[in-house]
C-alpha cells in the first residue's frame, strides 16, 4: 500500500503544471468573494435582527414601538379569567413575547457600548432607561402574577421545560413581593428603579472615561515591543497608557515592574468611583 501512494504521489508531481499568475489570482479572489457573501448572507438573515445603520431618531422610536408590543400582550394575559387561562393563552404568549422582546432590546441598547458616534451612545443609554423602567413595571404587574398562579394550579402534564418556566416566573415574582401587601410592593419598585438607573449610568461612566497613565519605556518592562510602541507619547515623552482592555491587559500580564501594576490597578478600579460617591452622598 505504501509503495502504491508513493507511486500515485510521484505520477501526480510528474504531471503538476505550474499555475499562472493569472489563475492564482482568480483563486484567491473566489476565495475571498466566497467569504464576504458568507458573511452578507449571515448579517441578512432572519434570525440576525443587529443593526448598525440606525439613527438617534430611530431607537427612540423602536424603544417606544417595543414597549407599547410588550405592554399588550402583558395587558391581554392580566386580563384572562376563568377558562380562559391555558397554556397557549398564558405561557406561550409570555414566553415568545419575552423571546422577541430580548433580542429587539439587546440590539438598541448595545450601540452604547461599541459605536464610535456619541449622540448613539447617548440615544442608547436613554433607551436602555427607558426600557429598563419598562421592566421594572411589567415585573411588577400583580394582575399577570396572578393570572400565572392560576395557571399552575390547574396545569397538568406539563413538559419539564414548561413546568420549570411557569416555576420560575412565580419565583421571580414572589422574590419582586408580589405576593405582599401592595405598600411593600411599591417600596420594592422605587429599588428596582433606582438601581436600574444607577447601573446604567454606572455603564455609561465607564465606556466614556478616558484616563490617561504616563510611563517611561522602563516602567514597562517586559510589555511586547510592538505593543510599547504603538503607544502614543506624551510631551514628557512617556508612554500614554489608558485604562481600556487592550492598554489593561497587556500591562498587567507582562509588565515586570511592580509599581506600574500597582498604580495601573488602582486607577483601573478606581473608575468613575468620584461620579458615584458624589451622587450617593448628594441624592
Amino acid at each position: 500500500m505504501a509503495t502504491i501512494a508513493l507511486l500515485l504521489t510521484k505520477t501526480a508531481f510528474q504531471h503538476y503544471t505550474k499555475p499562472s499568475r493569472n489563475q492564482l489570482v482568480h483563486c484567491v479572489n473566489s476565495y475571498f468573494n466566497s467569504d464576504i457573501t458568507y458573511i452578507k448572507n449571515r448579517m441578512t438573515s432572519p434570525g440576525n435582527r443587529m443593526r448598525w445603520d440606525l439613527k438617534t431618531d430611530d431607537i427612540a422610536k423602536k424603544a417606544d414601538t417595543l414597549i407599547v408590543q410588550s405592554k399588550a400582550v402583558y395587558d391581554e394575559v392580566g386580563k384572562l379569567s376563568g377558562d380562559k387561562i391555558n397554556y397557549d393563552s398564558v405561557m406561550k404568549k409570555l414566553a415568545n413575547d419575552s423571546c422577541e422582546y430580548s433580542v429587539e432590546r439587546n440590539m438598541l441598547d448595545f450601540l452604547q457600548h461599541v459605536s464610535a458616534d456619541s449622540k448613539l451612545r447617548d440615544a442608547s443609554v436613554a433607551a436602555d432607561k427607558k426600557l429598563s423602567e419598562f421592566d421594572v413595571e411589567m415585573s411588577m404587574r400583580q394582575d399577570v402574577f396572578d393570572v400565572i398562579v392560576a395557571y399552575e394550579k390547574k396545569a397538568k402534564d406539563l413538559k419539564p421545560e414548561a413546568k420549570r418556566y411557569v416555576e420560575k416566573l412565580i419565583k421571580i415574582g414572589k422574590r419582586n413581593g408580589l405576593h405582599l401587601p401592595k405598600a411593600t410592593q411599591d417600596k420594592i419598585k422605587d429599588i428596582k428603579k433606582r438601581m436600574s438607573d444607577l447601573a446604567i449610568d454606572f455603564n455609561k461612566n465607564l465606556n466614556e472615561e478616558n484616563t490617561i497613565l504616563e510611563f517611561s519605556v522602563g516602567e514597562l518592562a517586559g510589555c511586547p515591543e510592538d505593543f510599547v510602541k504603538s503607544l502614543d507619547k506624551a510631551d514628557s515623552g512617556k508612554c500614554k497608557v489608558s485604562l481600556k482592555y487592550p492598554h489593561y491587559f497587556p500591562c498587567m500580564k507582562k509588565c515586570n515592574n511592580l509599581n506600574t501594576r500597582k498604580t495601573l490597578e488602582i486607577a483601573f478600579n478606581s473608575r468613575s468611583s468620584t461620579i458615584f460617591i458624589k451622587r450617593f452622598m448628594f441624592n
